[in-house]
């Protein structure tokens, strides 16, 4: 299995092979922007636009084992971090396997890498069970409230889904334009998830413009809303430690539902709205 750091700006867009991921987070990386953390464990395409790294993603990685982790370089204690996590890094600033350059966007939004020669390359875990329930069907939708839309925020970045009922699948948006991948297959899940976490500024980790990195929590607790088949569920999640997966119960304590083919999953703080 492999993850990658993905640019989720409009100048890298549209992104290659970002519809082949199984999951795609979207989590807060500096100035209020956001940044994707796709998992490809079906397929292996080429992707683009690989970024950096950061200090919170082994934490959120861990729960799946000693998986690849796909990135650019790091800035702060990124590097280090990773380092001495359970992860196998493949970074390109380290002249490692599978990287190039795609001419037709600026640097640093050109990165590319070949999963097919990473996974070959490098030895790492399969598949295992990080929390995820799949079900195709969940009978509390019945009475669950309508949301052919979701809209929320990562750092100050809105993020937002339209269920589309033909494709049975919640397509992301951006100001109310659909995301198209290189491929012009729509950047599209059957589930999305809207995960609150504690976030804090990473001062190891600061920009050219003084803004530092923020590091999002995936140990600990708090509340979820899952968006499935035009419905949602409110729930919660909690997660033990770095090598445990992570639990997602209703308000009943029974395990929410995911519809099978994958999922979003929006890393957002406290208060932000959906």
């Amino acid at each position: 299995m492999i993850a990658v750091k993905i640019d989720d700006t409009a100048v890298s867009r549209p992104s290659l092979g970002l519809e082949k991921a199984d999951v795609i987070y979207i989590e807060e990386a500096e100035g209020g922007l956001s940044r994707m953390v796709g998992i490809f464990a079906s397929v292996k395409p080429k992707v683009r636009a690989v970024r950096s790294i950061r200090s919170s993603d082994p934490e959120l990685l861990g729960q799946y084992g000693r998986i690849i982790i796909v990135a650019s370089g790091g800035g702060g204690n990124s590097l280090h971090d990773l380092d001495r996590s359970t992860l196998h890094g493949v970074i390109h600033d380290r002249g490692q396997v599978g990287f190039s350059r795609d001419r037709s966007h600026p640097a640093p939004y050109n990165v590319v890498s070949d999963l097919a020669k990473v996974s070959a390359a490098v030895k790492a875990d399969g598949v295992r069970n990080v929390g995820f329930t799949w079900a195709a069907s969940d009978p509390r939708l019945a009475s669950a409230k309508a949301a052919v839309t979701v809209s929320t925020r990562v750092g100050s970045t809105p993020v937002g889904f339209v269920w589309d009922a033909k494709l049975a699948r919640y397509v992301r948006t951006v100001s109310g334009r659909r995301i198209l991948a290189a491929s012009g297959a729509p950047v599209a899940k059957p589930n999305v998830l809207v995960q609150f976490c504690k976030i804090n500024p990473d001062r190891s980790d600061v920009d050219v413009n003084g803004n530092p990195s923020m590091f999002t929590k995936s140990i600990g607790s708090g509340r979820v809303v899952l968006f499935r088949d035009g419905k949602r569920i409110e729930g919660k999640w909690s997660r033990a430690s770095i090598g445990a997966p992570t639990t997602f119960t209703d308000a009943a304590g029974q395990p929410l539902l995911f519809a099978p083919g994958g999922t979003f999953v929006a890393l957002v703080r406290p208060g932000a709205p959906v």
